[in-house]
Formats: C-alpha cells, structure tokens, sequence
C-alpha cells in the first residue's frame, strides 16, 4: 500500500494511503518509531465504482505530535 506524511502548519500530519483492494485493513501508525495513541487504527474499504471515490469507512484520528527532547 502507498502512502504519504504531510506537515501541516499547525503541528499534525496529514497521512494519505492507497488500499490495494477493498476490505479491512490495520493500519499502523509510528511516530519516532513508536506506536502513536490508539495505534494501529482498523479501517474498512467499500466498493464505489470508481477508485477514485474509495473512501475508508471506521474511525478517523487527528494526532498532534510534539518534538521528542531528551
């Protein structure tokens, strides 16, 4: 599956991912490579006809992450 990170200027990243097909899906979301809050995120896909209008069907989730200090 492609996907895509985005910055956004308020702090979060927009994600964007392709599915291959439609179904469920476990997409698995790291940031620093840890899992972010209620990581990973089940998604479902439904035929529309045109895979441009695919769209996921379940939960969506804005994550603001802050820079990791030590």
């Amino acid at each position: 599956m492609s996907s895509a990170v985005q910055p956004l200027p308020d702090g979060t990243y927009a994600v964007t991912y392709t599915p291959e097909d439609v179904g469920h899906y476990t997409v698995n979301v790291k940031y620093a490579g840890q899992p972010v809050t209620n990581s990973p995120f089940h998604v479902n896909t439904v035929p529309s006809g045109n895979a441009n209008l695919v769209r996921p069907v379940g939960e969506y989730h804005r994550l603001r992450l802050s820079k990791y200090t030590r």
